[in-house]
């Protein structure tokens, strides 16, 4: 849905006056406050029942079936070095991604809003794990930061790192990168 249904559905109203484009979904997730634009947003659903995948990366919670499409369920703090998701009846999944979705495992939703002038880029030497690396702008909300991020770029960047640690083969109880014929594996020929 890329209206404003799932949403709506979602406990969460647009303001009036906002243009989808200006507004972020505020989530909080791992050791903080984060913001994810809404032209980036699918749908905002609870986490159904997740199928673990084996072998797979720390990050990844599993797969899960949304009205017969198959997701991977992300955890995005891991992915950040900031925590690590644990469900709560308060968790939700952000589906993101317009060609590949996929769905980011949140621990509870603040609502929508339209995010006005960012604080000083210095902040961003102060933010734990991997946040820095990954956000577009901070913003002050009362008390508490919003760090809004750049979802596919995170979301590329742990792609590409998992591919790239997949890329080589078990023999014999341990790894070789892909095309490095082992002793063990000439001496079976």
């Amino acid at each position: 849905m890329s209206d404003h249904r799932s949403l709506e559905l979602a406990g969460i109203e647009a303001r009036p006056g906002q243009s989808p484009g200006n507004q972020v979904i505020i989530a909080d997730f791992g050791e903080g406050t984060f913001g994810i634009s809404v032209d980036d947003l699918l749908e905002v659903e609870q986490i159904p029942n997740v199928a673990p995948v084996p072998h797979t990366d720390d990050w990844l919670h599993g797969v899960i079936n949304l009205r017969g499409s198959i997701l991977t369920l992300v955890d995005p703090a891991r992915l950040l070095e900031i925590g690590d998701w644990q469900p709560t009846p308060q968790s939700r999944m952000l589906v993101v991604g317009r060609d590949d979705p996929v769905a980011l495992a949140v621990d509870r939703l603040r609502g929508m809003r339209q995010l006005q002038e960012p604080v000083s880029p210095e902040i961003l030497d102060e933010m734990p794990g991997k946040v820095s690396t990954y956000a577009e702008a901070i913003y002050r909300d009362g008390e508490r930061y919003i760090t809004v991020l750049n979802v596919r770029r995170l979301l590329d960047d742990a792609d590409q790192t998992s591919r790239r640690s997949n890329e080589s083969i078990v023999f014999a109880g341990g790894r070789a990168p892909a095309g490095d014929v082992s002793e063990v594996e000439r001496g079976a020929s």
